[in-house]
């Protein structure tokens, strides 16, 4: 718009003109949304020649303006949108090259190689404070090479682990397990039935293994029990009531 002389009014420009003053044809700026460049005489004309003209480097053809992208080269990791090319997913932009470069392998998308923004939620979390994609619970990071990450799911008895899938660095209390070792083992009185949640043993075994009743070690000195083949029997001078103890 532009001030009036006449009555001191802001009035429109004239729709050639992005911007004007004095009157509404006297063009101050041009729109080059519409194809319009400054010509001599402050007005504003069709900018279109016959020429043919270098599109912008990311683009692999453009039409009416160099940045004006119709295709793009994915070759370069390149991907349109909106009549630009930019970096596919999993690829940001290196200032220093020019170039689209990949992401550190556990990052969806990133502004630079050693920080991420989004994640593939599948199997990570980002952590806000380090920008960096973790293994969720579950699961553990294993690398091939130095240079390719995968995520594997932790052994069931693990709630999280590192390098190997049984190598537990913490266990589910609710599951009746304790870490010893890196091991997620089962508490005393529960045995493993192959299962993420510990079984409970018969009464009289101290820890039993594939079934209930199948003791490992008894209640030597609390029940007066000495284990004969995977039965917890009395000691000898001592007689089973057939009680729950």
């Amino acid at each position: 718009m532009f001030e009036s002389n006449v009555d001191n009014s802001c009035k429109f420009c004239d729709k050639t003109c992005l911007t004007c003053s004095l009157s509404n044809t006297h063009c101050l700026s041009c729109s080059t949304v519409n194809y319009r460049t400054l010509q001599p005489g402050n007005i504003c004309e069709y900018s279109i020649t016959k020429n043919c003209e270098l599109c912008e480097k990311s683009c692999l053809t453009c039409s009416l303006f160099s940045n004006n992208c119709l295709t793009c080269d994915f070759i370069l990791h390149l991907s349109l949108l909106f009549n630009q090319c930019q970096c596919q997913q999993s690829y940001y932009f290196n200032s220093l090259n020019k170039q689209c470069e990949q992401c550190n392998i556990t990052c969806l998308e990133c502004p630079n190689y050693n920080q991420c923004t989004l994640c593939r939620q599948t199997t990570r979390h980002l952590e806000q404070d380090q920008k960096k994609c973790l293994c969720n619970d579950g699961f553990y990071e294993t690398n091939y090479i130095q240079l390719f990450f995968t995520i594997l799911e932790c052994h069931f008895s693990c709630e999280t682990s590192e390098n190997t899938n049984s190598y537990c660095l913490s266990c589910l209390d609710v599951y009746q397990r304790i870490l010893i070792n890196n091991k997620s083992l089962c508490l005393d009185g529960y045995y493993d039935a192959g299962t993420e949640l510990c079984q409970k043993c018969v009464n009289i075994c101290k820890t039993s293994q594939s079934s209930a009743s199948t003791c490992l070690p008894c209640f030597n000195i609390e029940q007066l029990r000495i284990l004969q083949g995977d039965k917890c029997i009395c000691q000898p001078g001592y007689y089973d009531q057939n009680t729950n103890i």
